[in-house]
């Protein structure tokens, strides 16, 4: 496994609720001893989330950043914060999640400005979590952690096909959902995340089967999964079947994003990976793939003509097309 998720698995129950603010230090957000897992985008409202429980927020499209950190109840030690690898922020703006390590789970009402720790049944490692509603999110990660709200408040154990480790859960709509994992693994639901099924991989094998660290959706039929060495696959009814997908490159693909947004058209998406690794697919002409960072990328956002793209020793990538991007300093 390579640097990313030795990272993420490695690191750096039940308790009250737990708040904090952000503290507006916009010169000193963005710091090169930071790793970043995870990125959202919400109207102008940007997000991104780290190792120590680091928090970036940024209200003028990703120019300047707010920096805060998050603490479980029980890290109480100053510099002593679990790692948040990823974000989802819900229809509307206002509530979102962050998930990480030993089962973390923060929730916003307010856009961010406060976050609100949640406990969880699950002291797994979350990588990845989905907000289909304010009220409605999932979240997945290592050894079969699978966990779901339908009320916002009260996260609940989902029963996973098996307990391999899950690193992306994306829905299409609020019944049709995707989960990348190891061993070339990907599950499907079809009611909203209560029940999955295996349409691909789902048991242990081989050491040169890949994991598939990211999936997602192009249109209502059409989407992508891809992982370790440039593996992946495409799905042309919806995530049933699949089947190869050949990348112009071998490198390992981390992020994937569909443009989201009030006038975004679907039928292509982003991927990102190892050494800076940007490419477009569209499932039949492939683009062409550029290196635009020394740092390995780990989260990617597009939405409205603004494109985030994240990773190691604090990599914040902004783009106004998929294209051309631009570090943060």
């Amino acid at each position: 496994m390579e640097i990313i998720l030795s990272l993420l698995l490695l690191g750096a129950a039940g308790a009250s609720a737990f708040a904090t603010r952000a503290a507006s230090t916009p010169e000193s957000a963005v710091s090169q001893w930071d790793h970043y897992f995870g990125v959202a985008i919400s109207g102008d409202r940007a997000y991104v989330v780290g190792s120590a429980g680091v928090v970036l927020t940024s209200d003028d499209r990703g120019r300047t950043w707010n920096r805060q950190i998050l603490r479980r109840p029980s890290d109480r030690s100053e510099g002593t914060a679990s790692d948040l690898c990823g974000i989802a922020m819900a229809p509307g703006g206002q509530v979102g999640w962050i998930v990480g390590e030993q089962g973390t789970i923060f929730k916003t009402i307010d856009s961010g400005k406060t976050w609100n720790f949640q406990p969880n049944p699950i002291t797994n490692r979350l990588f990845s979590v989905a907000a289909l509603s304010p009220t409605h999110a999932c979240t997945v990660g290592s050894n079969g952690a699978f966990s779901c709200t339908t009320d916002g408040k009260t996260w609940s154990n989902v029963a996973a096909p098996s307990d391999l480790s899950y690193y992306d859960i994306k829905f299409q709509n609020d019944r049709t959902g995707l989960v990348a994992g190891e061993f070339e693994t990907i599950l499907r639901t079809n009611d909203g995340g209560r029940t999955w099924q295996i349409v691909r991989g789902g048991k242990v094998a081989s050491a040169e089967t890949a994991p598939y660290f990211t999936v997602a959706f192009l249109n209502d039929h059409q989407g992508i999964a891809a992982g370790q060495s440039g593996a992946a696959v495409q799905t042309s009814d919806g995530g049933v079947t699949w089947t190869d997908l050949h990348l112009p490159a071998q490198a390992s693909i981390y992020a994937s994003a569909q443009e989201s947004g009030p006038s975004s058209t679907a039928g292509e998406v982003l991927l990102a990976g190892s050494h800076g690794l940007f490419l477009k697919e569209n499932g039949s002409t492939k683009g062409k793939a550029d290196h635009v960072s020394l740092a390995d990328l780990t989260a990617v956002a597009m939405q409205e003509g603004l494109g985030i793209a994240v990773g190691m020793n604090g990599t914040v990538l902004l783009s106004a097309d998929g294209s051309t991007w631009k570090a943060v300093p």
